[in-house]
């Protein structure tokens, strides 16, 4: 899938906004974004799989969760996604 995001202007540090058809597109085009930010995404290589099992009593709180999680395998085992 073609990433689906763009940066936009925000008070904050920075905003997000991406685009997908369904809850798990919408997950996986925030992830896109986050690399994005966080690396040079052509620097990306495939070299493993893994796994995530998260929850949250909400879509936002899990979107949360869940970048949250990327960002601490990020800085503390050096995976990027």
């Amino acid at each position: 899938m073609t990433s689906r995001f763009e940066l936009v202007d925000h008070t904050g540090d920075l905003g997000v906004r991406v685009f997908g058809e369904s809850r798990s597109q919408l997950f996986e085009q925030a992830a896109h974004a986050l690399t994005f930010i966080l690396t040079e995404p052509e620097t990306i290589r495939l070299k493993e799989t893994r796994k995530i099992q998260l929850e949250a009593k909400t879509d936002e709180e899990l979107l949360i969760t869940w970048l949250n999680e990327l960002v601490y395998l990020f800085r503390n085992k050096g995976a990027a996604f």
